[in-house]
């Protein structure tokens, strides 16, 4: 005999916490479990790495800073040796004559001339005594403070035949190497500190990437585990120690998945000073929709248990789109039976609107369900939906999902009482429901017979028509179909 089992709603959360393969959790629930000292641990790590690749970044820029500098000041000064050295020379040749010829005013108008918008700072000419006989020279140019001064001293011999006649001496100001040294060490740092954004970017995306989330994704798992819920972390495609970790943990909570029975010892039983405390909201105002599968006897005993399987596991996958959709909970599944609860939504009338909405929309998605793979035919499905609206008793345990969401009270036994008198593919709605939901202005409905449920008679009107609904009925299927 087939024993295919069938899917309800209120096993989602219980399902979720058995798979193995169920790691996926959401990120609220992953930073509720992780403690803020743990995230500042891992902060500091990751600012100590940071930091270290920071200090070697600048160790480096450091000594390519004094490489470039000791090479760039060498080459400079050589070629500035060679320039005062080479116009010394040119000026001891270009002034011979005028020394002999004892020339003053010559020779004072060709060191003026040399000293003229040049770096060219003092120019003499001394006869063998070494007393000057004309001098040229210019002021300093305009340089920061702070910088010394830099000069250096050439001098050429005015040759003769026989002997000298003097000596030309030229001084040459080098403060455009510092200058330039400067200006090269301020491109450094710019550089450098461009470059330390840039890292510590960079090494901070880095380790919160491979290394501090899958950390936490593992810590989320192992803290689920004193929870009873056993649960696998996604698995990188890199190989390196963090990898290797999780894959060593998935494969042990594989093993623990498959042989241990912890899930069963998920959830706590209610604390009576817990329950006692939140008495006064156990009593609420809902809004209450039972759908009910009226052919469900003669389905079950007519098709396969392959199509009834299938039959019914769309049916309560479409049916939880649905309540979904509107903000409604499932809070109890049976025998082709489902109630689904609206008292999420805070107004009454916005509850009762709600639920009238999801019943028609549902009523949209009754001839998608008799379509089935396994059945030869379309499957005639006869479903009955009610809504009602009044006092329910909320929070009873459900050992299925694990949640108090269970509902009890004289509400859903007239819900279920209305939803017997509806007919087949339609929806019956209570007075007190179409009343919040604002008859004949959001809501068409005709009044359709009375019912009584033992101590009032109540009056129950029929919603065939559905309303504007299309976009919501689009929604719903494409979300379905996506899916399934």
């Amino acid at each position: 005999m087939d024993t295919t089992p069938t899917i309800s709603p209120t096993d989602n959360a219980s399902a979720a916490g058995n798979n193995p393969a169920s790691g996926s959790s959401s990120n609220a629930d992953m930073a509720g479990d992780i403690s803020p000292t743990m995230i500042k641990k891992n902060s500091n790590i990751g600012r100590k790495f940071s930091l270290a690749v920071c200090l070697l970044l600048v160790l480096s820029m450091c000594v390519f800073w004094l490489i470039s500098t000791y090479n760039a000041v060498n080459m400079m000064q050589q070629q500035a040796n060679n320039l005062g050295q080479t116009l010394a020379q040119q000026t001891a040749s270009l002034v011979t004559e005028l020394v002999l010829a004892n020339d003053m005013i010559s020779m004072n108008v060709v060191l003026a001339q040399l000293t003229q918008d040049s770096t060219i700072s003092e120019a003499l000419i001394l006869n063998v005594d070494g007393q000057v006989i004309a001098a040229s020279s210019r002021p300093p140019l305009a340089q920061a403070s702070w910088l010394p001064r830099l000069d250096a001293n050439y001098t050429a011999a005015i040759a003769l035949a026989d002997g000298n006649a003097g000596y030309v001496r030229i001084q040459l100001d080098q403060s455009y190497i510092q200058a330039s040294l400067f200006r090269n060490l301020l491109y450094i740092i710019a550089a450098t500190v461009l470059l330390l954004i840039v890292a510590a970017t960079m090494t901070s995306t880095y380790y919160q990437y491979l290394v501090s989330f899958p950390l936490r994704v593992l810590t989320f798992s192992l803290a689920n585990i004193r929870k009873g819920e056993i649960s696998t972390c996604p698995e990188p495609d890199r190989n390196n120690d963090v990898s290797h970790a999780l894959r060593q943990y998935n494969a042990t909570a594989e093993f623990l998945a498959q042989n241990t029975f912890i899930s069963s010892f998920a959830h706590r039983l209610p604390d009576p000073e817990r329950q006692a405390y939140k008495q006064s909201q156990l009593l609420q105002d809902a809004t209450i929709v039972c759908i009910s599968l009226s052919n469900y006897q003669y389905l079950a005993s007519t098709q396969s248990e392959a199509v009834t399987v299938a039959l019914l596991n769309k049916y309560y996958f479409f049916a939880e789109k649905v309540s979904q959709l509107y903000g409604g909970i499932v809070c109890s599944c049976n025998d082709g039976e489902l109630i689904i609860n609206f008292a999420s939504s805070q107004y009454e009338d916005e509850q009762a609107f709600y639920a009238i909405s999801a019943g028609q929309l549902f009523l949209q998605l009754i001839d998608e369900l008799g379509e089935n793979t396994f059945a030869s035919a379309k499957i005639a499905c006869k479903f009955k939906l009610a809504v009602h609206s009044g006092k329910v008793v909320y929070g009873l345990y459900s050992p299925i999902s694990g949640k108090d969401q269970g509902l009890m009270g004289k509400t859903l036994d007239v819900c279920r009482l209305i939803c017997v008198e509806s007919p087949d593919n339609a929806l019956l709605v209570s007075h007190n429901c179409l009343s919040n939901a604002g008859a004949e202005t959001r809501v068409d409905a005709q009044k359709y017979s009375l019912i009584d449920d033992g101590d009032v008679q109540l009056s129950s009107y029929l919603c065939n028509n559905p309303l504007q609904l299309r976009h919501s009925y689009r929604t719903a299927k494409s979300s379905a179909d996506f899916t399934l």
